[in-house]
């Protein structure tokens, strides 16, 4: 060991100079300085909190004032949504006027149908009811659009977004009330097959926050009977190879034939049977 270092070598004055030499050497190395941030003045604190009290303000404000307009809008177009890409299957009744048929529909799926009246003669009978699919999204867009015209438990034939050959996208509802006869009280006379009402409703898009109905109609298939057809509505399917075109297919005394609908540039629709149905009773 070097003697020079050695504590018994060194005189008692010796040790407490060293101590102090190696006390200022250490305090003056750079990992045992402590810097310190200087305190903020009290105006920067004041301006942050009047600032975060106005940004708080601000937001409360806009939620109040503007809250349930964009939770409108955003019903609206969830709504919309659901109703221009909505299908069921094609095998779905949407309509039965057929009494047991019907009573079996409400009875089983009391959930999926709702009883509805069937559209008579003022001289005919109490009328049965028939068997209506309820379509949830309609309600539901129905209530948050405020225009669109959709009669109370009025079976819904078809519903999707179709695209006229001028390309307008629009949404199409096709409604119909059922025949125009059920057990009717007296002679034999002639009724028309079928009618009901269509609507073509222009979507809300972005420059726009509410609907418009651009054609609102009745339609019927031009063709008279002599008695009730108990007529069978399937759903309503669009055509995924023509934009502008939909089918809805039905039965009559037990017949079927499909309805070809087109949606046309001038917002109507045109509703065509191929092969009606004879009433075999004629």
């Amino acid at each position: 060991m070097n003697s020079r270092l050695s504590p018994q070598n060194s005189s008692p004055t010796e040790i407490p100079a060293r101590l102090a030499c190696w006390i200022i050497i250490a305090s003056s190395m750079p990992g045992t300085q402590l810097n310190y941030t200087p305190a903020p003045p009290r105006s920067r604190r004041w301006i942050k909190r009047v600032s975060i009290f106005f940004v708080t303000a601000s937001l409360g404000w806009s939620a109040y004032r503007y809250g349930p307009i964009t939770w409108h809008a955003i019903q609206l177009r969830y709504w919309q949504w659901r109703c221009m890409n909505f299908t069921l299957p094609s095998d779905t009744i949407v309509y039965e006027e057929e009494p047991t048929a019907a009573a079996n529909l409400i009875a089983n799926q009391p959930t999926q149908y709702v009883p509805t009246m069937v559209w008579c003669h003022p001289n005919s009978r109490p009328p049965l009811n028939a068997a209506c699919r309820k379509v949830p999204p309609l309600d539901n867009f129905a209530f948050a659009a405020r225009t669109l015209i959709a009669p109370a438990r009025a079976p819904i034939y078809f519903l999707h977004e179709r695209q006229s050959p001028a390309g307008h996208r629009r949404l199409v509802t096709v409604t119909a009330g059922g025949s125009l006869t059920h057990l009717y009280n007296g002679p034999p006379r002639p009724i028309l097959l079928w009618e009901g009402n269509y609507e073509v409703l222009i979507p809300s898009g972005l420059t726009t926050s509410d609907c418009e109905i651009a054609k609102y109609d009745e339609f019927n298939v031009g063709r008279t009977l002599w008695h009730a057809p108990q007529l069978r509505v399937y759903a309503g399917q669009p055509d995924p190879n023509d934009p502008a075109h939909f089918t809805i297919r039905y039965q009559m005394w037990g017949q079927e034939d499909v309805l070809d609908g087109r949606l046309n540039d001038d917002e109507t629709i045109t509703l065509s049977p191929r092969k009606p149905p004879v009433d075999p009773t004629k």
